[in-house]
């Protein structure tokens, strides 16, 4: 049995055609960039009538980059969404105390906040499971097979829904990754009871396993990496949506890995920005396990013009990351489900 390393790759093999994906959320309208996420909290407003608040959003911030500490504004979104137009509802600012992210606490309409963890829709239908934990999927003589067929067969036939990443060939195995121990448990479970077409019994099996190493975006995957972007960006309302890019549906199945937590992948995205989208105003970097702001200073020099950026659900543990983002003169900043929430005595953001 062959065993798959995540250094090599098999470019030769048929791609694995995936469905439309279902992950663009970014919305035409002739008023608002409008976002679909009913995360609990965690949204920064400008205020567009009565009472203003500081200029922008990084102005709220600023105490925040001295010291985690001494908020005297503090608030939630309602709904966790956000709009660029006025008309938010009026009320008392409320903060985010030490219940944790997602927890909101007020006078009378305060409860808690609703975390919205639903993943991308897979061929197989349904909604992936929640449990984080990389493991690595070995299918022993994989490559007797078309990689369509291989993977029809384990989407049809494996109990709950996955998003096979990385998947490359070593010697006589095929091997791909998979985020948690769900899946892998249901993919183990379909040991030697597949049986393909030359009447050969799959021997699947897993293991632990770091993520997978970030590919380098040279050739086909630069080009790759070109499509996905395009199809996650508006045009009519300069939105980009690179939300969980890593798991976009045109990935799954192919020998990339392209996480945004590494500098190496982000830098060719904020290029690529650059050089074809560099208008931008709204931008979604969540669910993407950020852990610093540092490769975003790059972008600010590259798309000056963002006003409405979302980072929830990364893993942004120091306010002052935002040091890195002040020249944006953002009006809305999502960052709820960040390690940095409970750190903070009061939430930063307004209410209206």
């Amino acid at each position: 049995m062959g065993d798959c390393g995540a250094g090599h790759d098999d470019r030769g093999q048929s791609g694995y055609h995936q469905p439309p994906s279902h992950n663009r959320v970014w919305r035409k309208n002739d008023k608002r960039v409008s976002f679909q996420d009913r995360g609990g909290g965690g949204g920064i407003h400008k205020r567009h009538g009565g009472h203003k608040p500081s200029r922008n959003v990084f102005n709220s911030l600023s105490t925040l980059t001295e010291g985690d500490e001494d908020m005297s504004h503090a608030g939630t979104s309602r709904r966790g969404g956000y709009s660029t137009r006025g008309g938010y509802q009026r009320g008392r600012a409320r903060v985010v105390g030490a219940g944790g992210p997602g927890i909101r606490k007020g006078r009378g309409r305060g409860k808690p906040g609703y975390i919205n963890h639903s993943a991308i829709v897979r061929a197989a239908g349904g909604t992936l499971p929640q449990a984080r934990g990389w493991h690595r999927v070995t299918i022993r003589k994989g490559p007797l097979y078309p990689k369509n067929e291989l993977l029809s067969m384990l989407v049809a036939k494996c109990p709950v829904p996955f998003a096979p990443i990385s998947f490359i060939k070593e010697g006589n195995a095929n091997c791909f990754y998979v985020e948690n121990k769900e899946m892998a448990t249901a993919l183990t479970g379909l040991y030697e009871k597949i049986i393909m077409s030359d009447g050969s019994k799959l021997g699947i099996m897993a293991r632990p396993s770091p993520p997978p190493k970030a590919s380098h975006p040279d050739g086909e995957m630069l080009d790759k990496l070109k499509a996905v972007m395009s199809s996650r960006f508006l045009p009519e309302t300069k939105a980009l949506n690179l939300r969980k890019f890593y798991a976009d549906p045109q990935f799954l199945g192919e020998p990339f890995y392209a996480p945004l937590n590494r500098s190496l992948i982000m830098n060719h995205i904020i290029k690529i920005i650059g050089e074809h989208i560099p208008g931008i105003e709204a931008i979604d970097l969540s669910e993407n396990d950020l852990r610093s702001l540092d490769d975003l200073e790059k972008l600010v020099e590259k798309a000056p013009n963002v006003k409405i950026l979302h980072l929830s659900k990364n893993n942004i543990s120091n306010v002052k990351d935002f040091i890195m983002i002040k020249d944006w003169k953002l009006l809305d900043l999502k960052v709820d489900n960040n390690p940095l929430i409970d750190k903070l005595t009061d939430y930063i953001g307004y209410v209206t």
